[in-house]
C-alpha cells in the first residue's frame, strides 16, 4: 500500500477485527515500500478454507495520487504467490471536516459541499451552533399579564425574579432594575 501518510520503517501498526489476535494484534509496517508484515503467533495456524478478517488504519497522503492495488503473499509451509486482493484502493480522498473537533459544531455536524455545516439550534435555543461563535443558548420565555390598574413594579420585579430563579438563575426582587415603563396591550 504505497503512498500512505503513515510513516515508519518496521513500525508497529495496530490491527483490529476478529482475526487480528492471530497476529498478536499488530504487524510491522514500512511506509516507503507500503508493506505490512504479519507474523502468525507461535502455536497458532491460519485456518484453512475460512477467511481471516482483520482491519488496519493508514493515513491518506496529503497529495492526490492514482489509486493503488493491494496485494498479499504468504510464506511458510505452503507459500502463496502474490495475489491482488481487491480493485484499486487508497485513492486520495478529502478528509471529512466533521471529523476534526466536530466541525466546530456544538451539536450535529454534516458535510455540505465539502464543508462542515452545523445543524441549527433546537427549539427553545438560539445561536449559530458553532463552538467558536455564539453556540446554542437556551431561550427563556415567559409571560406576566398585568393591566394598568393592577401593575405594581415591586410585585412585577418579585414575580420576574421568581421565574428566573425557577430557571436556574437565582435572583431576588432587588437584584436588577427595569429600564423604561411596561407597555400594556
Amino acid at each position: 500500500m504505497t503512498g500512505t501518510g503513515t510513516a515508519g520503517t518496521d513500525t508497529k501498526l495496530i490491527l483490529s477485527g476478529p482475526g487480528s489476535g492471530l497476529f498478536g494484534y499488530s504487524g510491522a509496517w514500512t511506509q516507503n515500500t507500503g508493506s505490512l508484515v504479519l507474523t502468525v503467533n507461535a502455536g497458532q495456524a491460519m485456518p484453512s478454507n475460512t477467511p481471516t478478517v482483520f482491519s488496519l488504519e493508514v493515513v491518506n497522503s496529503l497529495t492526490a495520487q492514482t489509486a493503488v492495488t493491494v496485494s498479499a503473499r504468504a510464506g511458510g509451509w505452503v507459500p502463496i504467490a502474490p495475489t491482488n486482493l481487491a480493485p484499486a484502493v487508497l485513492a486520495a480522498v478529502k478528509p471529512n471536516p466533521c471529523n476534526t473537533n466536530n466541525g466546530d459544531c456544538t451539536n450535529t455536524c454534516t458535510v455540505v459541499n465539502e464543508l462542515a455545516s452545523c445543524a441549527p439550534c433546537g427549539k427553545g435555543y438560539t445561536g449559530d451552533g458553532k463552538k467558536s461563535g455564539s453556540g446554542c443558548s437556551e431561550v427563556f420565555e415567559f409571560t406576566l399579564r398585568y393591566t394598568p390598574s393592577t401593575y405594581n413594579q415591586t410585585k412585577f420585579m418579585c414575580e420576574l425574579a421568581a421565574l428566573l430563579t425557577e430557571q436556574g438563575t437565582p435572583l431576588g426582587c432587588n437584584d436588577f432594575t427595569l429600564q423604561g415603563q411596561p407597555v400594556f396591550s
